[in-house]
């Protein structure tokens, strides 16, 4: 059976890997597709805030879904959901139809994460989690470096909306694989709880929470969660924008720096696994990757020579690469496992409260300042979640057994 378990694992983090490429291909130019649409500034802030309200409400809904039908059901409709918002990107006429498009884009990867997370966890065994659920966050950070490299190769041969049709490629092989995997495939390996009495007590949605706030750790991962997307919304909003209309780079060069970025994010996510299992905390890498995340902004807000553009986008990546997997790691290990799936979507919920405040921010201050001072923002908010990390987060593991 553990043979089989590695298997899924191995299937799971493949599926992964090409579920992210079709969401990330089209990143480093989405914002430059929406301005070459018609969409102000101001309007692209508020469509991304408005992206990542409804994103963040479907989080837990889906959370909840995957407890009661299967983590498998919940999966697979992300998959099926994804080409379709790729397509209804592709397809819209005018600024205004970005509203309902995104709306829809947001929602597959809202399906996708926390299922996928809490499978990977369960197919992870023993002394090795932390390695082998680095293993499975260098998926993710292996389509932050191949997706934005590709986009930077086809941007200089076909137009915003021929590289977002070719992105369909990645959501079919990801269903196919998923379909083919045997393990997940098995009835007898359903990936989701059982419905005796005491698990479904211990189920409901009030109890799982009050357990998981009870853990002080909990709360502060909350709190890092949010204010940590901040900055992410926006970088997300701003910075593609930025670089083309403020420093003037060409299309390519902007997706070589996400390149940069998730490179990376790639190669740190095995290795910090790792590091966690040998020194036996989770705490010490977290406050590490915020520190990395706050010489990134400030290197991308103070310049605009592009090498030192590239120097804080691998500062970016190292610290979303080791943030990923030992923030994660840490929150996981601190809750019961019949709250597991709630617990990572709430998690992932707080991302979607934090980059919409962080959208909002770019459309509100788009006309009072400058992209640079609204770049230097970012930092405020970091500074606080390492402050928080340090006098409140605990290494011992918290939740009730």
């Amino acid at each position: 059976m553990k043979s089989g378990f590695v298997q899924g694992f191995t299937a799971l983090t493949v599926v992964s890997f090409f579920f992210v490429m079709g969401n990330l291909l089209i990143q480093p130019i989405l914002t430059l597709y929406m301005r070459e649409v018609g969409a102000t500034l101001l309007e692209v802030g508020f469509m991304l805030a408005l992206s990542s309200l409804i994103s963040t409400a479907s989080r837990i809904p889906f959370g909840l879904a995957s407890k009661k039908y299967g983590r498998k059901t919940v999966i697979l409709f992300a998959l099926i959901t994804q080409p379709l918002s790729i397509i209804s990107l592709y397809l819209v006429p005018s600024p205004i139809w970005f509203y309902p498009v995104l709306i829809f884009r947001a929602i597959p990867f809202a399906a996708y994460w926390s299922s996928a997370t809490a499978l990977a966890s369960e197919l992870a065994y023993g002394e090795k989690k932390g390695e082998m659920m680095g293993r499975y966050f260098t998926a993710f950070g292996l389509a932050m470096f191949f997706a934005p490299l590709l986009c930077s190769f086809l941007t200089d041969f076909i137009t915003y909306r021929s590289i977002i049709m070719i992105t369909l490629v990645f959501p079919v092989i990801s269903t196919l694989i998923f379909l083919q995997a045997r393990i997940l495939r098995k009835k007898n390996v359903s990936f989701t709880f059982q419905s005796t009495e005491s698990e479904t007590r211990k189920g409901s949605v009030i109890g799982s929470l009050r357990r998981m706030f009870n853990s002080t750790n909990v709360k502060v991962l909350v709190f890092a969660g949010v204010f940590m997307s901040i900055p992410q919304g926006i970088f997300d909003a701003l910075f593609s924008i930025h670089a083309k209309e403020s420093l003037l780079f060409a299309p390519s060069l902007i997706a070589l720096l996400f390149t940069a970025r998730g490179g990376a994010n790639a190669l740190i996510r095995t290795p910090i696994g790792k590091i966690m299992d040998i020194i036996g905390s989770r705490k010490r890498p977290l406050i590490i990757a915020y520190i990395f995340h706050t010489l990134a902004f400030l290197s991308i807000s103070l310049t605009s020579n592009y090498l030192f553009l590239v120097v804080g986008m691998i500062l970016f990546g190292l610290g979303w690469g080791m943030r990923a997997v030992s923030g994660t790691t840490f929150l996981i290990e601190n809750v019961q496992v019949a709250d597991k799936d709630l617990a990572l979507s709430m998690y992932v919920t707080t991302f979607g409260i934090g980059r919409f405040f962080g959208s909002i921010f770019v459309g509100a201050l788009a006309p009072l300042l400058n992209t640079y001072d609204i770049l230097k923002i970012p930092a405020v908010f970091i500074f606080l979640v390492i402050v928080a990390m340090i006098l409140f987060a605990k290494e011992e593991k918290q939740a009730p057994r």
